[in-house]
């Protein structure tokens, strides 16, 4: 596995921080990546948070498009298809073979489109539909609830991809969505299972002369500042519960998506189009998924006494 390493300076509100960049080839195209999670069945996933696992795995009858993943609250990794419009359960098997489970959803929900995910804290369902040119209507986000039928929201975006909760904003949280058809997100607050009006929050500070393009995926630090991918600009946006620019990484390759994870959870882990990066910060991540520590090894068994001569 060839890995690079260099230095450089981020600044980001007159705050400089320190990054020793970590480039990990070979890793699977569609994997979302998150800090590792303890989960039966998955090889390589029981491992402490710092490490990053590669899930090098068979897929039964292929993806289909498999876009975002998240943990349930039961330890459950789920997915999205866009181009069969439904949300599954990766179910590992034998000899690295992985089946995709579908979940239950409604006919309105079902369509093709299907980008990014995330569980919320009652253990709802939030999905992006980035639409098409043939169906805009179908853009927005859905709510899968625990039961009952799927709730259908615009929120502003042309075309939502990224999909992330925040615990600031007061109520049941702030629900941010990246708009991949502009360098732009939106700040969503939410009452139980509903979606209040949305604020917009324009990402052109951090877009690039010769960039083009809008918003990918994003991460929510501890502190409630979101960590937007702008892959056609090659950075990362940084901006603050409010929607205050923060400041922007320059990311080569560009970035799709990123996540919070390490030991400490100060590691900012960031796909591109071909490697893994990763790039410590100052802050704690908001945890999409964390390990638990392993057991401490069993203390050694007494020597034997020597016999008597």
């Amino acid at each position: 596995m060839a890995v690079t390493r260099y230095r450089r300076t981020i600044s980001l509100n007159s705050t400089t921080l320190w990054a020793t960049w970590v480039v990990i080839w070979r890793l699977l195209r569609w994997v979302r990546l998150a800090a590792a999670r303890k989960s039966s069945g998955f090889g390589g996933t029981a491992e402490r948070a710092k490490r990053i696992c590669a899930l090098r795995a068979k897929v039964a009858g292929g993806t289909k498009g498999l876009s975002g993943l998240a943990w349930s609250a039961d330890g459950a990794l789920v997915g999205c298809q866009m181009r069969a419009g439904s949300v599954v359960t990766l179910v590992p098997g034998e000899g690295g073979q992985v089946t995709l489970a579908p979940r239950a959803l409604s006919g309105d929900a079902a369509r093709a489109g299907l980008n990014d995910l995330a569980f919320d804290r009652d253990g709802r369902l939030w999905v992006t539909n980035m639409g098409d040119r043939r169906h805009p209507e179908w853009a927005g986000v859905w709510c899968i609830p625990v039961t009952g039928e799927p709730v259908h929201s615009k929120v502003g975006a042309t075309r939502p991809n990224g999909i992330r909760w925040s615990n600031h904003g007061g109520g049941s949280g702030t629900l941010w969505v990246a708009d991949y058809a502009r360098p732009r997100a939106f700040r969503v607050p939410a009452v139980p299972g509903k979606l209040g009006p949305g604020g917009e929050t324009s990402l052109d500070f951090a877009a690039a002369p010769n960039g083009s393009g809008g918003a990918d995926g994003l991460a929510i630090d501890a502190q409630g500042n979101a960590w937007i991918a702008l892959p056609g600009h090659a950075r990362i946006a940084v901006v603050a519960a409010d929607g205050t620019p923060r400041g922007f990484l320059d990311v080569p390759d560009g970035p799709s998506n990123c996540a919070f994870g390490g030991e400490d959870g100060k590691t900012l882990f960031i796909t591109t189009r071909s490697t893994v990066r990763s790039v410590p910060t100052l802050g704690e991540g908001t945890w999409v998924a964390r390990a638990s520590p392993r057991a401490a090894p069993a203390p050694p068994a007494p020597a034997a006494a020597p016999e008597a001569p």
